[in-house]
């Protein structure tokens, strides 16, 4: 019995002994977490996750400290009660979005109001949006790379989120160091490109937030949330990755090895500053550097050491990501890839036989496209099962519902939408060379997408059904997370080492 015991405390040791990244983030963000909620029960965490390590509770302890602490430089007023006050304050601006809905033209501003001065109070560094309506004879709007000096209204809308009511005009203060401006300059020309090429309204709204990020059509998102594929419309790693294979596959046969991961790391770079720093981005973006910089170095590469180190690095930039539904979803879906899909797909592999390479070869042509068919099947249904088990709890913590729709769609949409981003591009590398040989590829492309896109607006009514949970507290939601992780921690391989291939 000791010696299970033994066993059982020495695995989840060495587990943290290899991943000394995600041991420091996770600390960290305990100390940003409990800064922002004060719950206790995180506290429970806290010190289990550093039991586990006792050798280095110390570090362990002193990294949530940090995190506590740099929470509060960050964001000193941020907990501070209030419903509404005037005032005015500096606008520091990180993006901008047009919208015109209800047929009013509207640009959204999102960025930091610092030093907001009320009759009686100063706020420091409250996350704020604006929203900037214009007409024909008004002034230009703002430009994104200045501050500004705004006054108004400002609005507690709760969840840490604020709105200002602004008296026009602004008054420019000074240049930033922003792509704010370009960044909304260069979505407004692919988002122009992307009407030119896609004749279909759905499609085109599908196309543009899977490569803009900016989700256009509300009822899109509306089609995609009630069958649990939220994710997809998202920019995530999945879209650097098919960014990543889609240039190696061309560079590796005009380039050396070296040469071609510097272009993609700049690619990759530029993509980032395109699309913005939106927690599942900074995710993805921070990981497949470090996975191109230790090829580039020829190191190990370890996947859940690169998630410990995109964890700290988001939440070093903004804290309130933690609180942020995508960047829990999108941590805690990457961290089942890597934690919990291994020993399930290694318990269904039971049931779908893998072959050696050998015998593959010897198959005829029916058989081994249904090879093919079953190894796929048999990967999609194990990642399903992996994420969805790790997610469940804080999905029905957010949302009180997860559609079963979602499993089944999980095992063919992701794919579909590959492919139609993979098309997208393969269309705009032609239509650079000559415009006229990306109109096939488009054509194919939109009849394509358009069938997807109606399989997820129209779902067949008899799978349209929940698992429900009313009142699922934090606690509960974490307790659950954690159970799952302890146990596939301990059946966790040592095949998570790797050596990453562009």
């Amino acid at each position: 019995m000791l010696f299970r015991i033994s066993n059982f405390f020495s695995r989840f040791f060495k587990f943290w002994q290899e991943t000394p990244a995600l041991f420091y983030g996770l600390n960290f963000i305990l100390g940003e977490s409990y800064f922002l909620v004060e719950k206790s029960f995180l506290l429970i965490i806290l010190l289990f996750i550093n039991f586990l390590n006792y050798k280095k509770i110390l570090w362990g302890l002193f990294t949530a400290l940090l995190g506590f602490f740099f929470t509060f430089y960050y964001y000193p007023n941020i907990k501070e009660e209030f419903t509404e006050c005037t005032g005015r304050g500096t606008f520091e601006i990180a993006s901008i979005r047009h919208s015109s809905a209800f047929n009013q033209n509207c640009f959204i501003y999102r960025g930091i109001l610092k030093n907001f001065r009320s009759e009686d109070k100063i706020y420091k560094n409250l996350p704020c949006s604006i929203f900037f309506k214009t007409k024909k004879d008004e002034a230009p709007r703002p430009n994104g790379n200045f501050s500004y000096k705004v006054q108004g209204k400002l609005i507690n809308k709760g969840n840490f989120n604020f709105v200002l009511k602004t008296k026009q005009p602004w008054h420019q203060k000074k240049r930033l160091l922003s792509f704010a401006e370009e960044r909304y300059s260069a979505k407004e020309f692919v988002k122009n490109y992307l009407k030119e090429i896609i004749p279909d309204k759905n499609v085109y709204y599908f196309i543009n937030a899977s490569t803009t990020a900016d989700v256009d059509d509300q009822f899109l998102y509306f089609s995609f949330a009630k069958t649990g594929l939220q994710h997809v419309l998202a920019i995530s790693g999945f879209n650097f990755a098919v960014l990543v294979m889609f240039f190696s596959f061309f560079f590796k046969r005009f380039l050396p090895l070296k040469a071609s991961i510097y272009i993609l790391l700049m690619i990759i770079n530029l993509y980032f500053l395109f699309v913005g720093s939106c927690p599942s981005v900074q995710r993805a973006w921070v990981m497949i550097q470090v996975a191109l910089i230790a090829q580039l170095f020829t190191k190990r590469y370890s996947s859940v050491n690169a998630l410990g180190i995109s964890l700290l690095i988001v939440c070093i930039s903004d804290p309130l990501n933690l609180i942020n539904v995508g960047f829990q979803l999108s941590f805690l879906s990457v961290g089942a890839i890597f934690l919990v899909y291994p020993p399930i797909d290694k318990w269904l592999s039971r049931f779908f036989k893998k072959r050696e390479d050998k015998e593959i070869k010897e198959l005829s042509l029916i058989a081994y496209i249904g090879y093919k068919i079953s190894s796929y099947l048999s990967q999609a249904i194990s990642l399903n099962i992996a994420i969805n088990l790790t997610i469940l709890p804080i999905v029905l913590f957010h949302f009180y519902k997860l559609p079963f729709l979602g499993f089944v769609y999980n095992l063919f949409i992701p794919l579909f939408s590959t492919l139609s981003l993979i098309l997208v591009m393969i269309s705009s590398t032609l239509y650079l060379i000559w415009a006229p040989l990306a109109y096939p590829i488009n054509l194919i492309n939109n009849l394509f997408t358009a069938y997807f896109l109606k399989l997820i607006t129209y779902p067949p009514p008899f799978l349209g059904f929940y698992i429900r949970v009313k009142g699922l507290s934090l606690e509960l939601a974490l307790s659950l997370i954690i159970i799952v992780s302890l146990l596939f921690v301990f059946f966790k391989t040592d095949s998570d080492q790797e050596i990453f291939r562009p």
